[in-house]
C-alpha cells in the first residue's frame, strides 16, 4: 500500500505569524520555518509567542532538516527555541542564515549547524529532494520550495509576490515553478492578501513616491519601516544621497540587520552617508534622514519613544516629515493610531499607507495567486499563511479555478493531514498550545498566569501579610495590607481592609491553627467586601509566614 505524506501545520494557519510546517514521510520529518508572532496588547508581559514544538521534539531523532524560506521574524524567530531542544541541520539562503545566526548567538544557543543554499539550487536530505526557487518578498533572498518526495511533489510558495520591477532586478522565478512544479501533488500557497484585488504594487513605485516626498521636505525626514526591509532601506539610502542628506539608523535591530545585509552584499551603503546619532547636531535639519524602527507601534521602539516625547535625543518638532512605510499587522492598528495622533499634535507632516502609497506589501494579491495556481495546476491545494478567513477565501478562489472541493485542504494548526494520490484525510488533531516567551522564560507562562495579570491590570491587587509565632497559633504583629490600583484613597483603603482582617481573626481565632484555611477565609472575606463596596474583583494574595 502506498505510504501517505503527512502535513502537520504547527503555526501560521488561522493567524499571520508563528509559521511552522512539518512534512513527514516514512516517519522522517522535514520542518519548514520556525517563526514567532507578537502578542496582542491584552496578553500582559508576554514578549512573543512561539509554536508548540512537542510533535517535533517527540520525534527529534527523525528530523532530517529545518528549511527556512526567508529571514522574517514570523519564520525564523522561534529557531533558538527549537534548536535549543534538537540537533538538526538548518538550510537557507545566505541572508536568511546570516539573520538566523545572529538570532541564535544572541539567544545563547551554543551549537547549531547552518548550511547555505542558493536560489535555484538543490538539496537532498532524507527522502526529500528540494529545489529552491527565488521569490520576491519584502526581504531579499526569499525562496519557495519544490519538494520531491516518494509520495509525490509538493510546491510551497513561501511568502511571495510577483514584482516585475524588483529593486534587486531579480523577479520571482516563475519559470522554475513551471518547469519543476509540473505533476504537482500538492500546492501550499501564501494567503495573506487573497482579499486584495488585482496585483500588488511594485517596490519601485514606492521609491517613486518617496522621491516626491524627499523633494518637497523642508526639515528632517523620519522614516519608520521594518528592520528587515532591506530593499526599502536601499531606496531610502539612494534618495538621501541624491538629495544631500546624511542618514542615521535609530534602532538596535535596524543597525544589526543593515550591518549583516551590508556584509553579505545585499545592501550597498554609499561612503560617508551614514552617521551616528551623536553627530546629528552637526547638520541642519534639511540634511538629515532618520530611519527608525517602530512602524507597528511597538511600545519600546524608537518611533514610539520619539512620538511620545520619551526619547532622550530625538524630539518631533514642527517642520519634520514622518513617513510610516509599512502596513499595520492585524492587532496593531490602535497602537499605530496613537502614534499618528501624537505625531500630528507635535506638528509633523505625516505620510502613511492610507493617504499615500509609501508602502507595498510583500504578499501576492488575488491575480498573482491565480497565476500561481494556474501555472502549477496542482492535484490538491492547501492555503497557508493567513487568518482563517483568508484560508477560506483562498480555497474558494482555487475552486473557481477548477480544483474540486474534495481536493482542497482547509486545515488548522495541529491538524495531521495524510495525503496520497487518491485523497486526503485529517487523521488526528494535536492538542497544541501557544508557547509564551517572557524575557528569558520560555513556556513558563500559562493560562492561569495570564488570567492573574489581566485581573491585576483591570481591578488592582491586594496583598495581606499575616505573621504567626514560630510554634504557636498566635499573631506576632498586626496584619499588614497593601492595596494597589483599587482607589485614589489608597492608605484609607488599606486601613479599612486591615481592620476587616483583624476583626475576622478576633472572631475566628481557630483560623490561626491552619494557615491554608486562614488564607482561603481571608481571601473570601476581602473578595466579598470589595465586591459590595467597590464592585471590583481585584487579585487578592494572602501570605502567611512564620518568622524564625
Amino acid at each position: 500500500m502506498e505510504k501517505p505524506i503527512r502535513i502537520i501545520p504547527l503555526g501560521g494557519l488561522g493567524e499571520i505569524g508563528k509559521n511552522c510546517l512539518v512534512l513527514e514521510w516514512d516517519q522522517q520529518l522535514l520542518v519548514i520555518d520556525a517563526g514567532i508572532i507578537f502578542p496582542e496588547e491584552s496578553v500582559y508581559g508576554v514578549d512573543l509567542v512561539a509554536p508548540d514544538f512537542s510533535y517535533i521534539l517527540e520525534r527529534k531523532d527523525r528530523v532530517v532538516g529545518v528549511i527556512l524560506t526567508h529571514g522574517h521574524e514570523d519564520h525564523i524567530g522561534a529557531l533558538p527555541i527549537l534548536l535549543d531542544k534538537i540537533d538538526a541541520p538548518v538550510y537557507g539562503t545566505p541572508l536568511t542564515l546570516g539573520l538566523a545566526r545572529h538570532k541564535l548567538e544572541d539567544a545563547g544557543v551554543k551549537e547549531f549547524r547552518l548550511f547555505p543554499v542558493e536560489a535555484g539550487g538543490t538539496l537532498h536530505t532524507g527522502p526529500y529532494s528540494l529545489r529552491f526557487v527565488h521569490v520576491c518578498h519584502s526581504i531579499p533572498d526569499g525562496v519557495g520550495l519544490i519538494i520531491e518526495t516518494p509520495g509525490g511533489t509538493i510546491v510551497h510558495t513561501g511568502d511571495f509576490k510577483i514584482d516585475q520591477t524588483p529593486v534587486d532586478a531579480i523577479p520571482t522565478q516563475l519559470e522554475l515553478f513551471a518547469l519543476y512544479g509540473k505533476d504537482t501533488l500538492l500546492l501550499l500557497s501564501d494567503s495573506t492578501n487573497v482579499d486584495r484585488e488585482g496585483y500588488s504594487i511594485s517596490e519601485k513605485e514606492v521609491g517613486e513616491k518617496l522621491e516626491v516626498i524627499f523633494f518637497r521636505a523642508q526639515g528632517r525626514i523620519f522614516i519608520a519601516t521594518f528592520a528587515s526591509h532591506i530593499h526599502r532601506i536601499q531606496q531610502i539610502l539612494y534618495l538621501s544621497q541624491r538629495f544631500g542628506r546624511k542618514v542615521i539608523f535609530a534602532g538596535k535591530r535596524l543597525e544589526e540587520n543593515t550591518l549583516i545585509a551590508q556584509r553579505l552584499g545585499y545592501l550597498h551603503v554609499p561612503p560617508d552617508l551614514v552617521i551616528p546619532l551623536s553627530r546629528m547636531r552637526d547638520y541642519p535639519d534639511e540634511e538629515l534622514t532618520i530611519i527608525t524602527t517602530g512602524s507597528q507601534g511597538e511600545p519600546m521602539s524608537v518611533l514610539y519613544r520619539v512620538a511620545s516625547g520619551e526619547h532622550k535625543q530625538l524630539k518631533i518638532r514642527e517642520g519634520d516629515t514622518v513617513i510610516i512605510s509599512s502596513r499595520p499587522v492585524p492587532g496593531n492598528e490602535r497602537a499605530i493610531a496613537r502614534i499618528l495622533n501624537q505625531l500630528f499634535m507635535a506638528g509633523a507632516q505625516v505620510f502613511y499607507q492610507e493617504i499615500a502609497p509609501v508602502h507595498t506589501s510583500g504578499h501576492a494579491h488575488r491575480e498573482e495567486l491565480k497565476l500561481i495556481i494556474n501555472l502549477i495546476k496542482p492535484r490538491f491545494f492547501m492555503p497557508l499563511h493567513g487568518e482563517f478567513l483568508h484560508l477560506v477565501f483562498h480555497s474558494q478562489l482555487a475552486k473557481r479555478l477548477g480544483i474540486p472541493r474534495e481536493r482542497i485542504i482547509l486545515a488548522q494548526n495541529g491538524d495531521v493531514v495524510e495525503l496520497n494520490g487518491k485523497g486526503f484525510s485529517v487523521v488526528e488533531h494535536l492538542d497544541t498550545e501557544d508557547v509564551m516567551v517572557s524575557g528569558k522564560g520560555v513556556g513558563d507562562i500559562g493560562p492561569q498566569i495570564l488570567r492573574e495579570r489581566i485581573r491585576m491590570s483591570r481591578f488592582g491587587t491586594v496583598v495581606v501579610l499575616i505573621l504567626l509565632a514560630p510554634q504557636e497559633p498566635r499573631l506576632v504583629a498586626p496584619p499588614m495590607v497593601i492595596a494597589r490600583g483599587l482607589s485614589e484613597e489608597g492608605e484609607a483603603m488599606e486601613k479599612e481592609l486591615q481592620g476587616l482582617v483583624e476583626e475576622l481573626l478576633e472572631t475566628q481565632p481557630q483560623l490561626l491553627e491552619d494557615p491554608e484555611e486562614l488564607k482561603e477565609t481571608v481571601q473570601r472575606a476581602l473578595k466579598r467586601h470589595l465586591g459590595k463596596s467597590l464592585n471590583r474583583r481585584p487579585l487578592i494574595i494572602p501570605l502567611v509566614a512564620r518568622p524564625q
